[in-house]
């Protein structure tokens, strides 16, 4: 959005901005919404100032979250700004052209619509596959790998606009206000930042979905929110995230009807699709249909196909639980059926390619880029080198996996590459080749030296040990056999004196006597001297 600022709030602007070190803050009154700030008409006054505002979600196409970000472009609008937004096509089900009609007759006085999509899926969704990129274990990324990508472009439009100050619709307790935010200031440091949804006197006057939505239909603002379908969505190539409404009680099923890029699995159909995906570098260059001999080579026609194959089967369905960077925990419904089918590929043909500690090491890389992607730090130098590492590991990551997509599962079929360190005369059970059986006994008894030592610090340095009991009376020392072999020798102090630990040999204690209050290991044919002098013993020492 593009706002026009008098002198007197330019001079107040930039007081805030030397506050705030050179960044906006929400105590800087110059970008909040008011109901009487002044507004200038002509474009071409030195005393003003430039202020984008570019809705990054207004997408129609969304039930809640776009539509929510067309009210601060609206209201912005209507206390005299001028206004030029930005809609990036990265793949979600829209109609841009009316939404560039709609933009238009909210007052955006230019709107750049952007397809993104070949972009998107070869600078962040290729590297995220290289990564088996996955937040918790279970979280493919589909969000946080789009939010760069948009914030990359929407800092272009910025400087090529002369733009000191864009903005965002995300709340003020999500994610994507953070990775939004993080980008722009990566990439445009003196950028100043508007997010009305921290600014109080915009989330005080829209305090929930009923005052945004009597306000959308007011300004003629589409709203496919309903009372059968309250909940917030956010599509792209990748995925389609449900999450708020409904959604917020972690203990309610999701409704059957939320899923809009998957079949139930139950519905999909019952013979299976079987795949062949080609991959080099760590990425996938062409996809075939082995059945139909139907082929696709370009990035994005790979992945549109694998969501139109996983979709159809109904993989990439999950329902969980995450922790946000912001700190809380949020319950989040994704659909990510292509990502999904490329993750078990990509595993399958990284583990017949690479070197065991080379992936071990890549493992943790892949962990941590997924760390960094989803808490917003896709441009950080530790995310720059990250992916270069990762990058590296995937130079011999190249074959052909074949696997069936059926019923909401992806069950590899197999494997071949020319790079692959799979040698099937060394691992076969009938060619003996150059492996020499008797080596496996050094090697076993090598990795075992650790295991000993640390049995023998706790006490069990072989295996005919014997475990006592030992109970301390005040005048005796009373020990019992609890272990198998040879017979233990009979323990006992010298009666009537006050050392219990005296080394004097004493006649053998009835095995059957059970009482003890500590446990020490003692050789068969120990002397009651030995026994006496036994370090751990005195450490075991107990008080009557």
């Amino acid at each position: 959005m593009l706002v026009r600022m008098t002198q007197r709030e330019l001079d107040q602007s930039r007081r805030c901005s030397r506050k705030s070190n050179g960044r906006h803050t929400a105590h800087c009154r110059s970008p909040q919404v008011s109901t009487d700030r002044p507004t200038i008409a002509t474009t071409t006054s030195p005393s003003n100032i430039y202020i984008n505002l570019f809705p990054v979600k207004n997408n129609t196409a969304l039930r809640f979250s776009a539509c929510w970000t067309e009210q601060p472009s609206s209201c912005l609008k209507e206390q005299g700004y001028e206004v030029i937004t930005f809609l990036a096509n990265i793949g979600q089900d829209e109609d841009f052209e009316a939404a560039r009609k709609k933009a238009e007759s909210l007052g955006a006085k230019k709107v750049f619509i952007e397809d993104l999509r070949a972009e998107f899926v070869e600078d962040f969704i290729w590297p995220a596959v290289q990564a088996n990129a996955v937040y918790e274990d279970r979280y493919l990324l589909g969000t946080a790998v789009a939010r760069p990508c948009i914030a990359r472009r929407q800092v272009e439009i910025a400087r090529s606009e002369g733009a000191q100050f864009v903005s965002h619709g995300a709340t003020g307790k999500g994610n994507d206000q953070i990775r939004f935010e993080l980008t722009c200031y990566a990439l445009y440091p003196e950028v100043k930042i508007i997010a009305p949804w921290r600014i109080p006197e915009f989330y005080t006057r829209f305090r929930g979905r009923t005052d945004l939505m009597e306000y959308a239909q007011k300004h003629g603002i589409p709203v496919p929110v309903t009372p059968r379908a309250p909940w917030s969505m956010d599509a792209n190539l990748m995925h389609i995230s449900y999450e708020s409404g409904i959604l917020e009680n972690p203990k309610s099923h999701a409704p059957g009807d939320l899923y809009l890029m998957t079949k139930n699995p139950e519905d999909s159909p019952s013979v299976p699709d079987v795949l062949e995906l080609e991959f080099r570098n760590g990425v996938p260059v062409k996809v075939t249909n082995v059945k139909e001999g139907k082929s696709k080579d370009s990035p994005l026609d790979i992945f549109s196909y694998l969501n139109e194959i996983g979709g159809k089967h109904g993989v990439g369905r999950i329902d969980i639980v995450e922790n946000r960077f912001i700190g809380m925990k949020s319950r989040g419904i994704y659909e990510t059926p292509g990502g999904t089918i490329l993750l078990q590929a990509h595993l399958d043909m990284e583990t017949f390619t690479m070197d065991k500690e080379v992936r071990r090491i890549k493992q943790g890389l892949g962990i941590k880029f997924s760390e960094l992607v989803y808490n917003g730090f896709w441009y950080s130098p530790e995310c720059d080198f990250v992916r270069f590492c990762i990058a590296k590991s995937q130079e011999k990551v190249e074959g052909k996996v074949q696997l069936s997509v059926f019923k909401g599962q992806v069950y590899i079929l197999g494997r071949e590459s020319p790079k692959s360190l799979y040698n099937e005369e060394l691992v076969s059970m009938d060619v003996q080749g150059d492996y020499n059986p008797c080596d496996a006994s050094g090697f076993i008894r090598i990795n075992a030296v650790r295991l000993r030592e640390h049995h023998r610090l706790q006490g069990f340095s072989s295996s005919d040990q014997f475990h006592i009991e030992v109970l301390w009376y005040g005048v005796g020392l009373t020990v019992e056999s609890t272990g198998t072999g040879d017979p233990l020798p009979g323990l006992m102090g010298n009666e009537g004196s006050s050392d219990p630990f005296s080394p004097a040999r004493a006649p053998r204690p009835p095995l059957n006597y059970t009482a003890g209050v500590s446990v020490f290991a003692c050789q068969p044919g120990e002397s009651a001297v030995t026994i006496a002098q036994h370090e751990s013993l005195r450490r075991h020492r107990t008080e009557p």
